[in-house]
């Protein structure tokens, strides 16, 4: 298996569509969340959405509408044949603002 693909979302609700392709194979995929979620400190809720499940493939994600949610989760896509690859979908989130004045010397 090839090294995990990663997909990144830098905030709530943002979506993106990707393309699974095999050589040699025209046929579809099937799509499942692989080893459970880890979020990151301080963050809780789903990571990401996606569709179609399967029969397709083109997936679209969608990033958490939370701005509670952080962190990563792996998702396996399988071919007919149980040949599989994984994507990381990845949402990192920042409120974190700096406010301050210049400096005189």
């Amino acid at each position: 298996m090839p090294p995990p693909a990663t997909l990144g979302f830098t905030g709530p609700g943002q979506t993106a569509t990707i393309t699974v392709s095999e050589p040699g194979y025209a046929g579809t995929f099937t799509i499942a969340p692989a080893s459970g979620q880890t979020n990151g400190s301080g963050c809780t809720g789903t990571i990401a959405t996606f569709t179609p499940h399967s029969g397709s493939t083109s997936f679209t994600f969608t990033s958490s509408p939370s701005t509670n949610a952080c962190g990563s989760q792996a998702y396996t896509f399988t071919d007919i044949y149980d040949t599989d690859t994984e994507l990381i979908v990845e949402l990192t989130q920042s409120n974190l603002g700096i406010q301050g004045k210049q400096q005189q010397h």
